[in-house]
């Protein structure tokens, strides 16, 4: 697990970010709305993942 401290559901996402983020990249570039669409979808549920890390996670010693 990349983050030991991160519940597995976070650790899933963080890392599927390595597949998604170049995809989205990839359908901007040929000029394809599912690119944008892609983009959004990950920048919004990315902030709602690093929020809940940062603040819904409070006994990890994170913010230590």
């Amino acid at each position: 697990m990349a983050y030991a401290w991160a519940p597995g559901r976070l650790n899933l996402y963080w890392s599927s970010l390595a597949v998604l983020d170049p995809l989205a990249a990839f359908f901007l570039l040929r000029g394809k709305r599912i690119g944008l669409d892609l983009a959004c979808g990950v920048m919004v549920t990315d902030l709602a993942a690093n929020l809940h890390a940062a603040y819904g996670l409070r006994d990890t010693g994170l913010l230590a």
